[in-house]
């Protein structure tokens, strides 16, 4: 387990604490990249195995307490250029095409989306506080890194 604080905060002061889980060699999943996020609030949980669905709970009580799963429609993003309707899985083919698209259109000065070497430095300080912390069992603090456009309070 690694325990990582948040870009300019104190893990349990300000910011996200997370935990990174990988495995080569558990047996079941076949591709369950995932995330899990659970609030004060609500929570939230998608994986690639079920790319088209993203569990959401909001609220803590009432009728309804508990998970809903909200399909991938064609109000979401690039799904409708993919398909017609609600319910109709999109394929990793389509998710690459959808990224050569947005690089791009970045590439001829159109929007980058976290796409800058900036972005990339930001995700290499995350990715060097989680092993620190893996290897030492110690909280590490992420450097904020300029020019980057998340992460940042």
């Amino acid at each position: 387990m690694a325990r990582v604080a948040g870009v300019g905060g104190v893990a349990g002061a300000a910011g996200a604490v997370g935990t990174l889980e990988a495995s080569r060699v558990s047996v079941g999943p076949q591709c369950a990249l995932g995330f899990e996020i659970y609030g004060t609030e609500g929570s939230a949980i998608w994986n690639f195995e079920q790319m088209n669905e993203l569990r959401l709970c909001l609220g803590r009580g009432g009728d309804n307490a508990g998970y809903t799963t909200v399909l991938g429609n064609a109000a979401m993003g690039d799904y409708g250029r993919f398909q017609p309707g609600p319910g109709t899985s999109m394929s990793y083919d389509d998710l690459k095409v959808i990224e050569a698209k947005k690089f791009l259109v970045a590439v001829g000065g159109g929007e980058r989306r976290n796409s800058t070497i900036e972005e990339a430095h930001a995700d290499a300080e995350v990715i060097a506080a989680t092993a620190a912390s893996a290897r030492d069992g110690a909280w590490h603090k992420v450097a904020p890194v300029p020019g980057a456009t998340f992460g940042h309070a």
